[in-house]
């Protein structure tokens, strides 16, 4: 549960709008949660689940029970609409579809087998209260073993100030990411209140705004190390750790195992004639061998471009061609089932660079790696026309990392820079 008092707009504003604008407070509140989950989803269209309570059937006249029922919301956010005009809309919307309320939102959730992820309820004005039939009561807080739904919304009018308490998951989502949430769902409502028109409407607070704004401040002093560079003062600064967990832990390899590895392939393209940024193409499985590789073209000074098997041939055979690639590295058993696909290019197979491993290699770079050249050649789906390929440099790696000065804790975060591909078949990063 996290619960947000102090909002930017107090209840008296948000009722004078309403009245003014002829909409009702629940077609407000839904209509401003509605707009921030399309804000979220990217959408002009959101579903979620509300409540109303009632009974509309004669035979429960005689029930002591509070009786809550579920109704699907839709919130729409076309272009030109006023945030008047959608407040209204999701009111109507509220009133028409009590007329159908026999269908609850978890029996059409089930027959069209969508997920009930996201419930709100407008809750209105808090009442409190120190005596029931003339006795004195208190009034005690039930806690739930577990959230009704994986985001579970309720806002109140709490002593003229807007409550929103949430009830969410643990397992889905952080309080960080609620209280982000909470945060949107307030502008959202401001905006509307404060506002005309839909499009004008941000769900940004101002310290959302300032964290957008510092992802374009890039500039930093002095001089980051290279990926290898980090890579080298890791396994130098813990050889005995483990760098990498396979095959569903079967396999384990530590950060001295994977350098001297790498450095035996590193060894081997130096000596097949690899320079700066040549471009060597690999050709592997996702197994324990995969992160040796990329380690290794990159210490040879080349850039790494990644072929999966599950490509078709001829997405294959237009990256080899686009990228100028003259040398791949792969293992003998998948060069053997496509083999034809590689005519003219130098093979190197993981099979014979791993009878040749360096072991006790020192961690000295076994060549200079220069700043502006290229780790990296990665390539688009090609979903709208042929794949294109985007070139990483090495001095764009370690910014994201900038935080972290002192060389120490750079190379402890190794991992982060280059082992954060995460891998469907097992292969998964040791937390550092």
């Amino acid at each position: 549960m996290y619960e947000m008092y102090d909002s930017g707009i107090d209840a008296a504003e948000t009722k004078a709008w309403r009245e003014n604008n002829k909409a009702s407070m629940n077609g407000l509140f839904s209509a401003a949660f509605g707009l921030t989950l399309n804000k979220y989803l990217g959408t002009e269209s959101a579903v979620f689940a509300g409540i109303y309570s009632g009974r509309n059937d004669s035979r429960l006249a005689g029930t002591v029970a509070m009786l809550v029922k579920t109704l699907p919301i839709v919130v729409s956010i076309e272009a030109g609409k006023t945030t008047a005009h959608l407040a209204r809309e999701v009111s109507d919307q509220l009133v028409d579809s009590q007329g159908s309320d026999i269908y609850s939102f978890a029996e059409i959730c089930r027959s069209l087998n969508v997920n009930a992820d996201v419930m709100f309820a407008w809750q209105g004005d808090e009442f409190a209260f120190d005596t029931l039939c003339g006795k004195p009561a208190k009034i005690e807080p039930l806690r739930l073993s577990e959230a009704k739904a994986p985001m579970n919304l309720s806002v109140f009018i709490d002593g003229g100030k807007i409550r929103f308490s949430m009830e969410y998951r643990g397992d889905r989502y952080s309080e960080g990411y609620i209280r982000g949430f909470l945060s949107a769902v307030e502008c959202a409502l401001i905006g509307m209140v404060r506002g005309k028109w839909l499009a004008e409407v941000s769900v940004l607070s101002e310290e959302a705004r300032e964290m957008l704004d510092g992802f374009n401040d890039t500039a930093a002093d002095g001089v980051f190390p290279t990926a290898p560079e980090l890579f080298a003062k890791a396994a130098e600064a813990s050889p005995d750790e483990i760098a990498v967990i396979a095959r569903s832990g079967q396999v384990k390899v530590t950060y001295r195992e994977l350098w001297c590895k790498a450095k035996s392939i590193a060894n081997a393209l130096i000596k097949s004639g690899v320079r700066t940024n040549d471009r060597v193409a690999l050709y592997m499985e996702r197994d324990e061998d995969i992160y040796a590789v990329r380690e290794g073209i990159m210490l040879s000074g080349g850039t790494f471009v990644s072929l999966e098997p599950e490509y078709p041939d001829d997405r294959i055979l237009y990256i080899l061609k686009d990228a100028g690639i003259t040398r791949l590295i792969t293992a003998k058993t998948l060069y053997g089932k496509r083999n034809t696909l590689f005519d003219g290019l130098d093979i190197l197979f993981t099979d014979d660079i791993s009878k040749d491993v360096i072991n006790g290699s020192s961690f000295d770079l076994p060549v200079k790696i220069e700043r502006e050249s290229a780790a990296y050649l990665i390539y688009t789906s090609g979903s709208t026309g042929n794949p294109k390929g985007v070139e990483i440099k090495q001095d764009n790696l370690p910014y994201p990392q900038g935080l972290f000065r002192d060389g120490t804790q750079a190379s402890r975060i190794h991992a982060g820079l280059l082992f954060r591909h995460e891998l469907r078949r097992g292969i998964r990063q040791r937390k550092t």
